[in-house]
C-alpha cells in the first residue's frame, strides 16, 4: 500500500487540530501528516473563490497553489507533496455574509482527496462530533439544532455532551464515534435507517448532504452531524468495516 502523506486544511488553530492529532495518534499513531490553520470560516474562503476564480470549478483550481498565494509566513506548507488533501470547515449557518450558492459548488468540486481535495463540512460546527448523551446514544439519529440556538450552539454541546475533553477519547470512543456520525449521515442521505456497510460508505454523496442541510436551513433546522471524523474510515475502509464486526459490543454502538 503506498505511504500517505496528508495535509489538512482546517478553520481553526484550536479544536480541528487537537481533534485530529488525538484521533490519528489513537487509531494510526504511523500516519505522516501536516495541519494547515486557515483562521478564517468557509464563508471566507469561497468569497475569496468567487473574487479570484469564480468559475473554479470549469478552471481545475489547485487549492494548495490557491491557499499559497495569499499565505505570508508559512508557504513552505504549500511546496511538500502530498497523497491527499482534507478540508474542514464549519457550515456556519449564522454566519452574516453567506455563501451558500458557492459553498455547493465545493463540496461538488472538492470531492477526492487524492486529486482536487475533499471537503468535510461539519454541522453545524467542529464541536458536533462530541454532541453525543452517551455512547451508544440512540437518540443521535433523529438530533436536530433549531435555528432559534445556532448561536448558543457550543454551550449546548458542553452542557450535553458525554465527554467534552477529546483528550480522554480513546479507540473505542473514536470507533463508536464516528459509526454513530456514518449512521447519521447514511439516514440523512437516504431518509431511512441503515446498518453501515462498506458499500453504504463508498456511496456517500457529500454534496447531497449539504444540499438537505441547506433545504433544512430554510425550514429552520439542520440535523446534527460531523463528517471530519470519517476520516478514520476514509484511511483504511475495509479495515473499519472490519474491525466493527469484529468487536460490535465493545465498540458501544447504537445498533
Amino acid at each position: 500500500m503506498k505511504t500517505k502523506n496528508v495535509l489538512f486544511i482546517v478553520e481553526g488553530t484550536n479544536d480541528e487540530p487537537h481533534f485530529i492529532k488525538q484521533l490519528l495518534s489513537k487509531c494510526y499513531p504511523s500516519y505522516n501528516y501536516k495541519i494547515y490553520s486557515y483562521e478564517a470560516n468557509l464563508h471566507m474562503l469561497a468569497s475569496r473563490l468567487e473574487k479570484d476564480y469564480a468559475d473554479f470549478e470549469d478552471d481545475e483550481l489547485d487549492i494548495l497553489l490557491f491557499l499559497k498565494s495569499y499565505e505570508e509566513s508559512n508557504k513552505e506548507i504549500f511546496n511538500l507533496k502530498y497523497t491527499d488533501v482534507f478540508m474542514i470547515f464549519d457550515f456556519e449557518p449564522q454566519h452574516p455574509d453567506q455563501h451558500f450558492d458557492t459553498i455547493q459548488k465545493m463540496t461538488r468540486y472538492f470531492n477526492q482527496s487524492d486529486e482536487r481535495g475533499k471537503l468535510f463540512i461539519n454541522y453545524p460546527m467542529m464541536q458536533s462530533y462530541r454532541h453525543l448523551k452517551s455512547l451508544p446514544d440512540q437518540s443521535f439519529l433523529s438530533s436536530k439544532l433549531l435555528e432559534k440556538d445556532f448561536y448558543h450552539y457550543k454551550q449546548i454541546v458542553s452542557n450535553e455532551s458525554f465527554n467534552n475533553d477529546v483528550s480522554n477519547y480513546d479507540y473505542t470512543t473514536f470507533m463508536s464515534l464516528t459509526y454513530h456520525h456514518l449512521a447519521k449521515l447514511l439516514f440523512i442521505q437516504k431518509n431511512e435507517i441503515v446498518v453501515p456497510t462498506l458499500s453504504d460508505y463508498d456511496a456517500i454523496d457529500y454534496a447531497k448532504i449539504f444540499d438537505i442541510q441547506y433545504e433544512n436551513l430554510q425550514k429552520g433546522f439542520i440535523w446534527i452531524l460531523n463528517t471530519c471524523i470519517l476520516i478514520l474510515i476514509d484511511y483504511k475502509p475495509s479495515s473499519f468495516f472490519e474491525q466493527i464486526q469484529k468487536h460490535t459490543t465493545s465498540f458501544l454502538l447504537p445498533f
